[in-house]
């Protein structure tokens, strides 16, 4: 017999699937999907499934780029990503993708849990479908807060840090749950070792296994046993030209999800960011992606006050600041802890008569009091002079980072964060603040002006200076504000001797 016999390879075809039939049952299962779907119209809800999996596929492809490059210790995680933002050719636009997409594939979740509450396609049988959702949601959320603190920069280190320490409210567990979560008794290199693992080791992992077993089991609800069977010959092959068009329509939503990641990955400057000097050389990782805040700075005298997390947690952090002290413990733990647990309940309460209406006014509950307290937090910080001032100061600490970077040809070895302690542009103002101002005022004449609530001490705008020691040496302005006025010594030998014998002179 010819080795081109059409009856010959379609023997040994047939020979090869019954092998890997009787190994795998991977032929059966894959001839069994289309009968189940075929006998029905396609479900438009699952464009939600198409585009949940566009965004965890750009969230694996760009995360594994981005993983060539970074180093996950405290003194070369902010400099690997500075590298991939500023040397890597279009890394700007990786960590762009990989950050927006999260976002948006926490936005997508949440909506496909809401639609299917809403709609009731919780209940039963579809429990597992539900489930698998939910945790999915969770896995999301994780990855978005394991992977908060890899950038390193001032931001992420004290949100992060600060989300850490609400461990210790918890009784007797919480100090080692602490120590646990940071790699010992302070944040540093172990901390990011730790997060750096549990993003990619541990929530991608578990993310990509349970959205598997939720698309084999809204496959498997799509239409019961009996259905699939009864399905005529006819019914079957009008159906399988129903679905030709289908993907198409699945192509073009994962198309619009990348168009919207795309502008929020190019919203840079219609977000206010200024970028670099007019003079310098355009750089796209000034104005476009994810912002790259100053480096983390371990030191408590320069914590970041401004630090606020994402929008995927305003709510609870607009919560818990209605919360005083200790209490906390209820915002964070305690009561997020029980609406979970009810809605991880949802389906079994739906078998209760009323029991759907009841999930539809704790879900109403649950989505009211997010939106309010996110509005909340939000409103709270708008026109706030503190937390703008911060906010600058922030920004200015980026900004000349990368500036002395640039002007030093690169990072030195002992890290970014030593190029702003050494220079005196930043640490003078920081040094002010903690050293001098509890005394002094400083009213510079180009209208630069620090006040202290008391002044006990002269002002020290252009001290020791040609102008400044004129002005102590005038009898007219030597008892004012600006020199002895506000000390004890206003009255004293040397302030009598400049108004007395060296106005004589």
């Amino acid at each position: 017999m010819s080795t081109t016999d059409p009856q010959a390879k379609t023997a040994r075809c047939g020979r090869f699937r019954r092998w890997l039939e009787d190994r795998t049952g991977l032929p059966g299962a894959l001839r069994a999907c289309p009968v189940r779907e075929s006998a029905g119209r396609p479900a438009w809800w699952s464009l939600w499934i198409s585009l949940i999996l566009c965004g965890a596929v750009i969230q694996a492809v760009t995360g594994w780029f981005l993983w060539m490059y970074y180093s996950p210790s405290a003194q070369t995680a902010w400099e690997s990503v500075y590298y991939i933002q500023y040397e890597v050719l279009g890394g700007w636009l990786l960590r762009g993708l990989h950050y927006w997409t999260a976002q948006v594939l926490v936005g997508l979740l949440l909506v496909y849990l809401a639609q299917m509450i809403v709609r009731g396609v919780y209940r039963a049988p579809r429990e597992f479908v539900f489930w698998t959702a939910l945790f999915l949601a969770a896995f999301a959320l994780g990855l978005c807060l394991t992977g908060d603190l890899l950038s390193w920069d001032q931001n992420a280190y004290a949100s992060t840090k600060t989300r850490v320490n609400f461990l210790t409210l918890l009784p007797w567990i919480g100090e080692p749950l602490m120590r646990l979560a940071a790699g010992g008794p302070a944040f540093g290199h172990l901390t990011l070792t730790r997060f750096f693992a549990l993003h990619v080791g541990c929530m991608a992992g578990l993310f990509f296994l349970f959205f598997a077993a939720h698309l084999w089991l809204v496959r498997r609800a799509a239409l019961a046993p009996a259905e699939a069977a009864s399905a005529t010959a006819e019914e079957a092959k009008a159906a399988c030209c129903r679905w030709l068009a289908f993907p198409a329509v699945h192509g073009a939503a994962c198309l619009g999800l990348l168009v919207v990641v795309l502008l929020l990955v190019f919203s840079g400057p219609l977000a206010g960011r200024s970028g670099g000097h007019p003079g310098d050389r355009f750089r796209p990782g000034d104005y476009f992606g994810k912002e790259l805040g100053a480096p983390a700075d371990r030191d408590p005298a320069n914590f970041y006050a401004a630090a606020r997390p994402e929008w995927t947690f305003r709510g609870l952090y607009g919560f818990s600041n209605a919360f005083p002290g200790e209490l906390k413990v209820l915002a964070i733990f305690v009561f997020p802890t029980i609406f979970a647990m009810i809605v991880l309940l949802m389906p079994v309460i739906a078998y209760w008569r009323p029991g759907h209406a009841v999930n539809l006014a704790v879900f109403a509950v649950l989505a009211v009091g997010l939106v309010g307290f996110s509005f909340g937090s939000w409103a709270h910080d708008w026109g706030n002079a503190d937390y703008d001032a911060a906010l600058q100061a922030g920004e200015e600490e980026a900004q000349r980072v990368k500036e002395l970077i640039r002007g030093a040809g690169g990072i030195p070895p002992t890290g970014a964060l030593t190029l702003l302690r050494g220079d005196p542009k930043m640490q003078g103002p920081k040094l002010w603040k903690q050293q001098c101002a509890v005394c002094h005022d400083y009213t510079d004449p180009d209208g630069v002006v620090a006040r202290t609530e008391n002044p006990s001490a002269p002002d020290l705008a252009g001290f020791a200076g040609r102008t400044w020691i004129a002005g102590l040496l005038d009898p007219e302005k030597v008892a004012s504000p600006a020199y002895f006025g506000n000390t004890r010594f206003a009255g004293g030998i040397m302030v009598r001797y400049v108004q007395g014998r060296l106005a004589k002179l």
